[in-house]
């Protein structure tokens, strides 16, 4: 079998996952029941790929499950830095990825300020008869890309308090560390 060389930031393949059934499943099962999961590790080490392989198999096996992936690390420091731009990018996102109509959208910001504006377009996915029931796994990759930002607190800050008040969203948030600091 040849072997087949990977660049880092290379495209997320099914077929190249390299399987971790017992780290996978535990955090499968808590992600299902609501439990928020935060991976922590060093550049370059597989939480991408991870979370992908996550979400695909949360969504073969529960189909009650919408599974969103959003890469800040991908947006750039002229979105991140700035509060209106965060924001917006992420109401963008979401609205694309929950595919909401402009009735659902009708009294949601179009420029949020907050994540309390952001977060209000969850609930109107959720407020679909036929979605109720969901889980919303939002998978946030790359929040490392925040840290040394300006708007760091405006966009961490509400979000423990908002997903704390809805049992109808799991965050699976990944953060790169120099490998010395996870090893502490």
């Amino acid at each position: 079998v040849p072997m087949r060389l990977l660049q880092p930031d290379a495209q997320y393949h099914p077929d190249l996952h390299v399987p971790s059934p017992d780290l996978e499943q535990r955090i499968l099962s808590a992600l299902h029941d609501g439990v928020s999961v935060n991976l922590l590790g060093g550049n370059e080490q597989g939480k991408s790929w991870l979370i992908q392989h996550l979400l695909r198999t949360l969504q073969a096996q529960h189909v009650n499950v919408k599974a969103l992936y959003l890469d800040l690390s991908r947006w750039g420091t002229e979105v991140l830095e700035q509060r209106h731009s965060l924001f917006r990018r992420l109401r963008e996102e979401l609205v694309q990825r929950l595919k909401l109509t402009a009735s659902e959208l009708h009294g949601i910001p179009n420029n949020p300020e907050s994540f309390d504006e952001v977060w209000q377009l969850l609930t109107a996915y959720h407020q679909r008869p036929e979605c109720s029931g969901h889980l919303i796994v939002l998978a946030l990759d790359g929040t490392n890309a925040l840290l040394d930002s300006p708007t760091v607190d405006a966009f961490f800050g509400p979000l423990r308090s908002l997903i704390q008040d809805t049992d109808y969203v799991s965050l699976l948030v990944s953060l790169s560390a120099p490998p010395v600091s996870v090893i502490r």
